[in-house]
Order: C-alpha cells, then structure tokens, then sequence
C-alpha cells in the first residue's frame, strides 16, 4: 500500500486533503516571508507642524484650528446671545451672502425643534448675521465655509474660515 504522502483517489488524482494541505504550506511559507516580526510600531503620518492643541472643551463637539479648540455652534443661538464672551466657537456650513471692504454676512438654514408632543414637519428657519471683518483673507462670495472666531455676546470675532464642501449654499439647497 502507498504511504499517506503518496494517496491517490480512485480515479489516480491526489485527494483533496493532500491538495487543501499543499495549499496551506505555501501559505503559511508567504505569510512568513511577508511579515514583519519586528515590535516597533508603524511610523506616524503627521498632518501638520503645529503644536498641539490644549485638551478639548467638553460639553461641545469640539474642532480644532490653528492649535485652538472651537465648539461647534449655531447662527441663532449667537444671535440670541447664547455663547458668553471670549467662547471660541464654529459656524460650520455657512453660505456668504456678501462681503465688502470691513463685513463679511454670512446665513445659515437651522431646524427648529419641536415639542415632543407635537409633529412639525420639515421647518427650516433662515439667519443671516454681519460680521465686522479686518484684513484681506476674506471669503468669496457664494462660498460655503466653517467660520472660526470668538463670541462677542450676539456676534463674533472672526479667528479664519475653512470651505465647507459638505453643505450647500442656502440659496441652492
């Protein structure tokens, strides 16, 4: 009788035990080959050079820019005064309506909540809020961007702005 190395099938072809057992030595050989055993981790890709930043605000969904955090609000809570004074914050998705030399207006589309024991439907409410604006690096016209900046009571100081691609300006929405 052959031995177990050597089986044949009935029709004289290897058995599939001694295929399937091929097949995994020849893996188990690659895998060995390609992988690493060394116990260094992967090196690190850093985005940016800056340092960084202090830990994140809680309470907020924080973001950070140029190595500050901003919580991330809205267009009606600032107008309504809801953010105290110094409280660095983000306006993301806002459409620039216009701009001149010294004010940069920007809007917003917000839902408005709605009480638990009632149905609203679909309701959008539209802000739109003047924001004084020194310097050149303004944004375009008709651009979407996240502003960055610093609660003054019901306005803000403009830190910067970043285009938004994921939100549609409120006149094509």
């Amino acid at each position: 009788m052959p031995s177990t190395k050597h089986r044949r099938s009935r029709d004289g072809g290897p058995t599939l035990a001694l295929v399937l057992a091929g097949i995994l030595t020849v893996l188990t050989a690659w895998l060995a080959a390609t992988t690493t055993t060394s116990a260094a981790p992967p090196p690190r890709v850093v985005a940016t050079t800056a340092p960084a930043p202090a830990p994140s605000p809680t309470g907020c969904v924080a973001l950070s820019y140029q190595g500050q955090w901003y919580c991330a609000g809205s267009l009606s809570k600032l107008k309504a005064g809801s953010y105290p004074r110094g409280e660095r914050i983000v306006l993301r998705g806002m459409s620039v309506m216009s701009r001149t030399s010294t004010t940069v207006t920007i809007a917003a589309l917000e839902a408005q909540p709605c009480p638990p024991d009632r149905w609203c439907g679909a309701t959008l409410q539209y802000y739109s809020l003047s924001v004084a604006w020194t310097g050149t690096a303004r944004p375009a016209y008709g651009a979407v961007i996240d502003l960055y900046g610093t609660s003054t009571g019901v306005s803000l100081t403009p830190a910067g702005y970043l285009p938004n691609t994921t939100t549609c300006h409120v006149d094509w929405c």
